[in-house]
């Protein structure tokens, strides 16, 4: 699998800094320059990670992949959330600008699948891509 190169990449929301990228971890700078900016909906089949919201406010959109419920969170400057595997995520800022510190387990390429319509790319169905975690949980 490819990892995630280091450096800086533009998105439509803003642009982040990977700043490690290794079979190890990863960590990531995600900076939002503009409210209302947000991610694509995304699934990770492997990948962890946990977000320290280091500015900013957020509102975080999941949903379960067994009832297909979505549900949304907001949350604030200082706070934390992990983000398990296997948990469709976005994110979109609240506030007039935000940055999200992100360190996660190995960021390939190939384990990203974009779920909104709306989303610059789409990926390929993979075979065997069954729920075997879907957890998440805010820190207070």
């Amino acid at each position: 699998m490819t990892l995630m190169p280091q450096g800086k990449e533009d998105r439509s929301w803003g642009y982040e800094i990977t700043w490690s990228s290794n079979e190890e971890y990863s960590g990531k700078i995600l900076v939002f320059n503009k409210q209302g900016a947000k991610t694509p909906m995304m699934i990770h089949k492997n990948r962890k990670k946990s977000w320290f919201i280091n500015a900013g406010n957020f509102k975080i959109i999941f949903i379960d992949i067994k009832t297909g419920q979505q549900r949304e969170v907001l949350i604030q400057e200082g706070k934390t959330v992990d983000i398990g595997e296997m948990s469709p995520h976005s994110v979109e800022l609240i506030s007039q600008s935000g940055v999200i510190f992100e360190a996660g387990s190995p960021d390939h390429i190939d384990d990203q699948f974009l779920l909104s319509p709306d989303a610059l790319q789409t990926q390929p169905s993979e075979p065997g891509l069954d729920p075997q975690s879907s957890h998440h949980h805010d820190k207070a």
